[in-house]
């Protein structure tokens, strides 16, 4: 079907709470601004009974501070198809730290907000109360100062979801950012595909690292399926980097930890690179009881993650 795009250019207008439910929007509008909300955070008093990990252990990693993160609408594209239209807007995810250097976007409507509030709503009725989520408006969606308060009403509303630990790490969240194509790339990597499982794990792990830490059990599982296509793709010498980076990292708590330490050791034996630090490593672990034959070969860890 045929679809033509539409970009308005974002302006910043200050406004009241009281303005933004007046002028909030729905899927046939168009806004943005350059207005960035920050929040910094810290991840503390996790309470591992309320908050839903993506991973299959169901566990959070040590407490950590994540940092400060923006999220600032930088477009809004009106999309139409056919006799309908909508707006898609680009959000962009800034994590204020030494290591993000990447600029990441992703792209939404006004009923993928909708839904996110409506499931929080329901899972959180008590942290919702004080989150004004935007109302739709009937008439006046690409007016101008429409356009401005709609866009900071929803960079308030994303900041403010981002600053609640429990919903940040919630499956609700992470599903509005990234975790449909973290299911999409498992999907593809159980089926062989490595190449499509990689492209997808490219797109979705910058905006885990930004939202969740890079050595968060997620991002951890989620490092480790792109390690598993590297190797089956040949490109070793990229498995060999990234897994020496994540072994940097504390993650000796991690289910993955042992997988990973076997499967660098075999990297560097394929490479012909010194090992004799990681073989020390798993050497530890064995003088200290653990059944390092035990544990399952990565590739088995990593497909089981959403099965």
């Amino acid at each position: 079907m045929a679809s033509a795009m539409k970009r308005t250019k974002l302006n910043k207008l200050a406004t009241t709470p009281d303005q933004q439910d007046s002028f909030l929007a729905d899927d046939s509008s168009v806004f943005d601004s350059d207005l960035t909300l920050d929040f910094k955070v810290t991840d503390n008093d996790i309470d591992n009974d309320t908050t839903e990990s993506v991973c299959d252990s169901l566990y959070l990693t040590e407490q950590h501070e994540v940092g400060r993160v923006s999220f600032e609408v930088t477009a809004a594209d009106k999309v139409r198809d056919g006799r309908t239209s909508y707006v898609k807007y680009t959000i962009l995810i800034t994590r204020y730290s030494n290591n993000d250097k990447v600029p990441t976007t992703v792209e939404r409507r006004y009923s993928d907000f909708e839904k996110l509030n409506s499931q929080l709503k329901k899972k959180y009725p008590d942290l919702m109360d004080e989150i004004a989520f935007p109302k739709k408006l009937l008439l006046g969606n690409f007016k101008s100062e429409t356009i401005a308060r709609r866009s900071r009403a929803f960079e308030q509303y994303l900041a403010h979801l981002f600053s609640e630990t429990a919903i940040r790490y919630s499956k609700e969240f992470t599903e509005f950012f990234f975790l449909s194509d973290l299911r999409l790339a498992y999907s593809r990597l159980c089926d062989g595909e490595y190449s499509a499982a990689l492209r997808l794990l490219d797109k979705c792990i910058p905006i885990q690292v930004k939202l969740q830490g890079e050595d968060h059990c997620d991002v951890v599982a989620s490092f480790c399926a792109m390690l598993v296509c590297y190797k089956h793709l040949d490109n070793l010498a990229l498995a060999h980097s990234l897994s020496q980076t994540l072994l940097s990292y504390n993650v000796e708590a991690d289910p993955h930890y042992v997988p990973l330490l076997q499967f660098a050791i075999h990297i560097c034996w394929l490479l012909g690179k010194e090992k004799q630090d990681l073989e020390s490593r798993l050497q530890g672990l064995q003088n200290c009881g653990v059944h390092t034959e035990a544990a399952p070969n990565l590739r088995v860890l990593v497909v089981h993650r959403f099965t």
